[in-house]
């Protein structure tokens, strides 16, 4: 169970080998942030290794997958949406247009697949259990046009990749390699055990999971394949001291945990023992970065944030859209009005006095007019998509990027590798949109941009910030293998934490439940509810000298929020501290 220790007895093997030098082992976790965690723990103990040593397992298998080339993020919901503009199944015909639709239907196939269930296999088993209605059918249409187009391309999805670079390693040596060991999984799918077995052939395998109903399946998988299970029962840890904090709101809530941590710190505590955990970043991640700035608290926010959602993404994509829908002046005084445009915002007030209005002439005192009418001249042209890709690039020339004055902050510093991160985003999906259209043919620029503004909805942009002493504040999922002295649960609320799922459109708990008996893992709403209890446990067993949770009696409307029944039930244990905000 969380708090146990799954993790030390690995991390202790990892110690003992890299301190006789040895390097014939990998640590394999599930996120990019969790590896970099590991590492940087233990090269702040001393160890010095190669980054190769302790790192994902995508990153692991990347060494085997040669000839072999997973599908991009935006490939699979373009080819969804491709799928059903040209032909949508008749159960779909009402829906087929509505945006999300497509991308829903993405990440059903998406789920399926990442548990080794291709359409061949899941349209027998919904013919065998009597699963197969007309939206059953209409999605198993969609699915297998999808992987028809998928195979075309000669991509894969996930699970069939891990599928794939199992028969290559069970076939083949792991040279080098004499321990593999699996941390910070909630559980493993179908794929990942193919993957611990075909290890097993070759290296001993040691993978730590927790005691929770969601990882069952794969610990008995793991044992009918030989694995030797060794469990862990108790709490490792002291318990910490354990206070409910009540706040009237959510700009009490999140000031009163600045005040604590200066508070701490003032006492001599380090900013990096200390550290705030959220179920997601979308609500509590804004609030918490501006008062902790306010306050002059140093934190790192271990969140990527949505391309689509930067300023500088925002920008360009709202010149675009206004470009192709005729340069309407409405849809342009937003984006003319970011401080990445580099216009003098007293010419923004001389923009709207051609409200409402149209065309390229009321934006020549705005400047900027040889990048804009080059994009104009796009619109009646037709391109190759490479040719479209390495001219977006060109809009570059759109943007006004300062560099930070002297004398340096960090936050400075953090929002110019922002927007630098944010360019090199945009390349990317370019990039990508060519590739996956994938033509000498020449096409519109309105056709390439669909495709381009489709691969900006899927990409990240990740900051990178290697300071070491700041406050932590990461997701739920990234806290499994962090152990820190104070700890903060915050935004305690129903919908908020936990939050609520239900049951699947297409295939509901009823078929998943037959499909789980069938051997396809496909998750239940009850089961992604039994996930949100798992998680609060894996937050509250954080800590090992202070654990604070807390919740705001009202949203910004006034209306009383509903507490989380966790933090009811929480508040109700032995020994627990209630106290109000400060």
């Amino acid at each position: 169970p969380p708090g146990s220790g799954k993790t030390h007895p690995v991390m202790g093997e990892v110690r003992r080998r890299l301190g006789a030098g040895a390097s014939d082992f990998r640590l394999l976790v599930p996120t990019a942030t969790m590896a970099e965690h590991l590492r940087n723990q233990l090269a702040r103990e001393g160890f010095a290794f190669p980054p190769e040593l302790v790192s994902t397992l995508t990153r692991f298998l990347a060494g085997y997958s040669k000839g072999l080339e997973q599908a991009p993020p935006a490939a699979l919901p373009l080819i969804v949406e491709t799928t059903l503009s040209r032909r949508a199944p008749a159960a779909f015909a009402k829906v087929a247009g509505f945006a999300g639709f497509s991308t829903y239907l993405a990440r059903l196939i998406e789920d399926f697949a990442s548990v080794g269930c291709g359409v061949e296999r899941l349209s027998g088993l919904a013919a065998r259990l009597g699963l197969a209605g007309p939206i059953v059918s209409g999605f198993l249409e969609t699915y297998r046009a999808a992987e028809a187009e998928l195979r075309e391309r000669g991509w894969l999805l996930r699970g069939e990749l891990l599928s794939r670079l199992a028969s290559r390693i069970q076939s083949d040596a792991v040279p080098g390699v004499a321990l593999v060991c699996f941390d910070g999984f909630l559980s493993m799918t179908d794929p990942e055990l193919e993957v611990a077995g075909a290890l097993a052939a070759h290296a001993d395998v040691t993978a730590t999971l927790p005691a929770w109903s969601g990882a069952d399946a794969a610990r008995e998988s793991l044992l009918k394949i030989g694995f030797r299970e060794e469990p862990l029962t108790e709490r490792r840890r002291a318990r910490p001291a354990e206070i409910v904090v009540e706040a009237r709101s959510q700009a009490e809530e999140v000031d009163e945990i600045a005040r604590r941590l200066l508070a701490e710190h003032s006492t001599g505590r380090a900013w990096r023992e200390m550290g705030v955990i959220l179920r997601g970043p979308e609500t509590y991640a804004p609030a918490l970065r501006s008062s902790f700035e306010r306050f002059g608290i140093p934190a790192r926010f271990y969140f990527a944030q949505p391309a689509a959602e930067h300023e500088l993404i925002r920008y360009l994509t709202g010149v675009v859209e206004a470009a192709l829908g005729g340069w309407d002046h409405q849809a342009l005084l937003g984006p003319l009005s970011m401080a990445v445009s580099g216009r003098d915002a007293r010419l923004e007030f001389r923009f709207r006095e051609s409200l409402p209005g149209r065309g390229l002439d009321a934006l020549r005192p705005l400047g900027q007019m040889d990048a804009l009418e080059r994009l104009d001249t796009w619109l009646g042209e037709r391109r190759t998509p490479a040719e479209w890709a390495r001219r977006a690039v060109s809009l570059r020339s759109l943007l006004t990027l300062a560099a930070p004055a002297e004398p340096f902050t960090h936050q400075a510093v953090l929002l110019a590798r922002s927007a630098a991160m944010a360019w090199k985003a945009f390349e990317a999906a370019v990039g990508e949109a060519a590739d996956w259209m994938a033509t000498g043919t020449a096409v519109a620029f309105a056709d390439f941009w669909h495709s381009a503004a489709a691969a900006l909805r899927m990409a990240d942009v990740r900051v990178p910030d290697g300071r070491r002493d700041v406050v932590h504040v990461i997701d739920v999922y990234e806290a499994r293998q962090w152990e820190l002295p104070v700890v903060f649960v915050c935004g305690l609320l129903e919908k908020e934490f936990p939050r609520y799922h239900s049951q699947d459109a297409v295939f509901d708990d009823d078929a998943r439940r037959l499909l789980a008996a069938a051997g396809v893992r496909v998750r239940t709403s009850e089961e992604r509810q039994q996930e949100e209890r798992f998680l609060f446990d894996v937050a509250t067993s954080r800590a090992t000298s202070a654990l604070v949770l807390s919740a705001p009696r009202s949203n910004d409307k006034g209306d009383e929020n509903l507490r989380s029944f966790f933090l009811d039930e929480f508040a109700r244990r032995p020994g627990i501290r209630t106290e109000p905000a400060r």
